[in-house]
């Protein structure tokens, strides 16, 4: 699975945290990025998105039990790789993006934490559409999910 696909599937799903209200911090609004432009005017990206991947990471953590793999506490080696692209991605369209990631792949989905695989899956498509539907169902369904690996 490329880097880039796992780097646009966090930021859609940062967008649909914020947008869905499932966090209160709005980092990726545009009265945020005017503020942290003024605050940090050259690396106002990488402060953005390290801000609101740390808060939705704190969320996954607190509503998934253990040490857990999820969308935003990968492996180390593609967090090193993540953090080192720093380019925001403007896309209003949530749920048709999702739709697409998701690939149309079929699978029970639900509210609360969820075990989609294990870590050695990670690399695998399948694990990629599983985290894109599981999001896409949440957001259109109201209620908050959390996929994690073992």
């Amino acid at each position: 699975m490329e880097i880039n696909n796992y780097l646009a599937l966090r930021y859609l799903v940062l967008l649909g945290l914020e947008q869905y209200g499932w966090v209160k911090q709005n980092v990726l609004t545009y009265s945020s990025e005017d503020f942290l432009d003024y605050i940090l005017p050259k690396t106002k990206t990488r402060a953005t998105l390290n801000l609101a991947t740390n808060i939705a990471c704190l969320e996954h953590d607190n509503n998934i039990q253990g040490n857990r793999i999820h969308l935003f506490r990968l492996s180390q080696n593609l967090e090193i790789k993540l953090s080192k692209i720093e380019h925001l991605l403007k896309d209003d369209d949530i749920i048709s993006r999702l739709t697409e990631m998701a690939a149309g792949i079929a699978l029970e989905t639900m509210p609360g934490a969820v075990n989609i695989g294990s870590i050695s899956e990670l690399k695998e498509v399948h694990i990629f559409q599983a985290f894109a539907k599981h999001y896409l169902e949440a957001f259109k369904g109201g209620y908050k999910t959390y996929p994690y690996l073992n």
